[in-house]
């Protein structure tokens, strides 16, 4: 008996649904393609960039709930739960962006007193590594 290959055109599909704000388990049930078989085949870097942006969807909906409480429609307690899981959501799925951690990072035998503004402000903007 031959093992039926994957139909891995479904993988670009999978995450545009991840994308969209869908978990992987539910994005392969909706295209048929097993779970472990998805990880096994999809490109890590595309991977990637459809969980962050799966964290901005459910970021955005932090502003639906707020409006719902606003209109009425949900109880505030029940709002509040809700963000509250959103929120420790997309902190872990985009920490760099959502996490209520700050990073701070130093420069290790730097003399910042004999820097100009200017190279201290480009140092704010857009930080050292």
């Amino acid at each position: 008996m031959t093992r039926k290959s994957p139909n891995l055109e479904l993988i670009p599909r999978i995450l545009d649904r991840i994308s969209l704000g869908s978990s992987v388990r539910k994005a392969c049930e909706a295209e048929g393609m097993a779970i472990n078989t998805f990880r096994e085949n999809v490109d890590s870097e595309q991977y990637a960039r459809a969980r962050s942006l799966c964290a901005d969807v459910h970021f955005d909906e932090l502003d639906n709930l707020a409006d719902q409480v606003k209109a009425g429609e949900i109880d505030a307690n029940a709002a509040r739960v809700a963000a509250d899981i959103t929120k420790w959501r997309v902190a872990r799925m985009k920490p760099w962006a959502y996490s209520d951690k700050m990073q701070v990072e130093t420069i290790q035998g730097a003399d910042i007193s004999s820097m100009t503004d200017e190279q201290l402000q480009t140092i704010l903007a857009v930080g050292v590594k």
